[in-house]
């Protein structure tokens, strides 16, 4: 039902990566939520105010706040698909996670309201009663939310949204809710017993819950989190396959919203090339990662001297000093600046993501095993930690 419903209202569907296509999807899978969290609010609402249980109007409230969620989604993906201006260079893309954040903070709004009525109806308990109208509508929003649970979960991976999984994630929640609203009300008509305002508390917190959850992953997306895996290998692997640079480090990736991706980098060419040679070098990478990956990258180019005898003595002494020091680290960047009775090694020193040991310590511990074979020699170490490579 789910592809042909998409089948049905979006045009060009198998392009979901098209951002146009994409915010299509968007749009179309707001608007489900919002017609059917309107009506579940509506049968519930109903049901809470004709039975006077707090725990079905809370779960009520709780679809009228994804009605409001999903008109925020609306407007999130109306507002990401602005193009670039003049004061947004990279684009309006983010306003997507803007909006997931927003729904985040409704959602734990809500859920603290009802933690105040459900302590309340613990307090001042009120029986409800069962009827067959109360359990036939009961199972028919469980039923909706599954529903929109499994739409919403194929739009989210199809298109790969964050705020939409969240959504589905809510959905299938408050599945669990109302399942739970309705085992409440068949334990009091059975045994007599009153925990209406108990399966009110339970479903606040999971409402909190789910708001928590969405808000931590909205801000992520936000403060820039880094790239896949499998993003930052197939970066990696596209620079491998070019012959004429020696090599490449410093890569950095920012994201500004779905697939709106820029990056820089370091290669390493021949310092024998002219600067003809390597800016078609540096054009043809560029080319091919927007046309390849959809990445914006500019390059920053390092000169290697490659015919210098000194230069490459001192490379294989410095590199097994590091190799031996943590076969962890590496290094680049490797200048060797002459001058009359000394030289100047200067180099970028990478170490392992997960070292735990001050920057300053490592660059002293390794200057001091240089100097016992350099001793004359200055010494200029960068320390880089690097957060992105696959490779060691």
């Amino acid at each position: 039902m789910h592809k042909k419903l998409i089948k049905r209202f979006i045009k060009d569907h198998n392009n979901q990566e098209k951002n146009e296509v994409r915010n299509e999807y968007g749009n179309f899978t707001a608007i489900v939520g919002i017609v059917s969290n309107i009506i579940l609010f509506t049968i519930k609402i109903s049901l809470g105010l004709l039975f006077k249980s707090v725990s079905i109007l809370a779960d009520a409230l709780n679809n009228l706040v994804d009605s409001i969620s999903s008109i925020i989604t609306l407007l999130g993906f109306k507002l990401a698909a602005k193009p670039a201006d003049k004061e947004h260079p990279f684009g309006h893309a983010r306003y997507e996670s803007i909006s997931g954040l927003l729904v985040g903070i409704i959602v734990v709004y809500v859920g603290f309201e009802f933690i105040k009525a459900s302590i309340n109806r613990v307090i001042n308990p009120y029986p409800v009663l069962l009827s067959a109208p109360l359990l036939i509508l009961l199972l028919v929003s469980i039923v909706i939310k599954l529903w929109q649970f499994g739409f919403n979960n194929y739009v989210g991976k199809k298109i790969k949204s964050n705020v939409i999984l969240a959504t589905a994630i809510d959905s299938r929640n408050d599945a669990l809710i109302t399942l739970l609203v309705l085992f409440g009300v068949i334990v009091e008509y059975f045994f007599n017993i009153q925990i209406d305002g108990y399966i009110g508390l339970i479903l606040a917190v999971f409402i909190i819950s789910s708001g928590i959850t969405m808000i931590r992953k909205t801000i992520a997306d936000l403060l820039g989190k880094r790239p896949s895996n499998e993003k930052i290998k197939a970066m990696e692997d596209l620079l491998y396959t070019y012959q004429n640079i020696l090599g490449f480090h410093d890569l950095i990736v920012h994201q500004y919203g779905h697939n709106q991706y820029f990056a820089t980098v370091h290669v390493e060419v021949d310092s024998e090339l002219s600067l003809i040679e390597t800016h078609n070098i540096i054009d043809e990478i560029e080319d091919d990662f927007l046309k390849k990956l959809r990445i914006n990258l500019v390059i920053h180019q390092d000169p290697v001297i490659l015919k210098d005898p000194l230069r490459k003595t001192y490379l294989s002494v410095i590199g097994a000093i590091i190799h031996n020091y943590n076969a962890a680290y590496s290094f680049h960047d490797f200048r060797l600046i002459k001058f009359p009775g000394y030289n100047k090694i200067v180099f970028d020193l990478v170490v392992d993501q997960n070292e735990e040991r001050n920057d300053k310590i490592i660059k002293n511990e390794i200057i001091e095993k240089i100097k016992e074979v350099f001793q004359n020699d200055k010494i200029d170490i960068i320390v880089d930690r690097n957060y992105l490579s696959t490779r060691r």
